[in-house]
C-alpha cells in the first residue's frame, strides 16, 4: 500500500470516532470493506463501526449487508453480535439480493466460521426456486457466485441436495467461465459433501486438464484429493497434476505437498512417482 493512501486511512480511522453520528449504514459499509480491501488492520475501527452498526442494522440493504459481512470475515474482524444481525437482516430482506451480494453473504459466515443455519437454508431454498423457475435472477448467477456458494456450503457442512442438483446442471454449461481457484474450490465442494457424480466430474476434468499449468500449489493438492474421495477414475488428469506438481515443488507447503502425493493416481502410483522423480 502506497504511504499517500496508507496516511488516508490512517486520517479516516482517527476521524471516524468524532463523526459517527453521521454514519449511515452505507457508510460504515463502504469504510469497512475500504480497510478490508488494502489489507489495513485496524481493529479500533472495526470494533467501533461493528457497534455503531446495531441499531441500525433495519437501514441495511443488500449491498450494505454483503459489504460489511465480506470485510469483516476478510479482515478477521468478526464481532458475534453484528453476525447475528447481519443474519436476520438478510433472512428478511432476501428477495432483494443479487447474485454477488448472496454469494458474497454466505462466503463471508463461512470464512468466519461463524453458524448461521437459518440464513443458509434461506438461502438454498431461494436458489433452488430462483434455478427451477430460471429466473431473472437465476440467469445472473456467475461462475464466481456458484463456486462461493458451494465452497461456502461444503465448509460449514450445510448439505442441501436440491440446491448442490441445481448449481451442479448450470454449472456444467458455463465451466469455461471459472478461473483455476473456482474450479478448484467447486471440485473440492462437491466431493466434501459427497455429491461428486461422474458426469459433473467428467465435465470438471474437461474443463482442468487444459487449466491446469495457471493452477498453484494448493488448487493441485486439493483437486487430487476432490478426485481422490470421490472415487472418481481420471488418470489423464492425474497424470497431468502430477506434472505440473513436480514442476511447482518449491511453491508447496508441507500440507498441500502431503495431500498430492497422498492422492495423485490413488489407483495407480506412478503418478506419485512422476511427482518425485528427479
Amino acid at each position: 500500500l502506497e504511504s499517500s493512501n496508507m496516511r488516508i486511512l490512517d486520517a479516516v480511522a482517527d476521524a471516524t470516532p468524532r463523526v459517527l453520528e453521521d454514519f449511515n449504514p452505507q457508510a460504515i459499509a463502504n469504510t469497512l470493506w475500504a480497510f478490508a480491501t488494502k489489507d489495513v488492520a485496524a481493529p479500533e475501527l472495526f470494533e467501533t463501526l461493528s457497534t455503531a452498526a446495531l441499531p441500525l442494522m433495519d437501514r441495511f440493504n443488500a449491498q450494505d449487508l454483503g459489504n460489511t459481512a465480506w470485510a469483516c470475515a476478510k479482515a478477521d474482524k468478526c464481532d458475534s453480535r453484528l453476525f447475528q444481525r447481519i443474519e436476520a437482516q438478510c433472512c428478511r430482506t432476501l428477495h432483494k439480493f443479487e447474485p454477488q451480494n448472496i454469494s458474497n453473504v454466505v462466503w463471508s459466515f463461512a470464512t468466519a466460521g461463524i453458524p448461521a443455519p437459518n440464513l443458509f437454508r434461506a438461502v438454498a431454498d431461494g436458489i433452488v426456486e430462483d434455478g427451477r423457475r430460471n429466473s431473472h435472477r437465476w440467469r445472473r448467477f456467475n461462475a464466481q457466485a456458484f463456486a462461493n456458494l458451494v465452497w461456502a456450503y461444503a465448509t460449514v457442512k450445510h448439505d442441501h441436495p436440491q440446491m448442490f442438483d441445481v448449481i451442479e446442471h448450470a454449472a456444467i454449461q458455463c465451466f469455461d467461465q471459472f478461473d483455476p481457484q473456482n474450479l478448484a474450490n467447486f471440485a473440492w465442494a462437491y466431493a466434501t459433501v459427497e455429491r461428486a457424480s461422474p458426469q459433473l466430474f467428467g465435465a470438471l476434468a474437461q474443463a482442468l486438464l487444459p487449466r491446469l499449468d495457471d493452477f498453484i500449489a494448493e488448487g493441485l493438492s486439493s483437486t487430487a484429493w476432490a478426485y481422490a474421495k470421490a472415487g472418481i477414475a481420471a488418470p489423464a488428469l492425474f497424470r497431468e497434476i502430477a506434472k505440473n506438481a513436480q514442476a511447482k515443488l518449491g511453491s508447496f507447503n508441507h500440507q498441500a505437498l502431503y495431500v498430492a502425493a497422498s492422492h495423485v493416481s490413488p489407483r495407480r502410483r506412478g503418478g506419485c512417482r512422476v511427482l518425485f522423480q528427479r
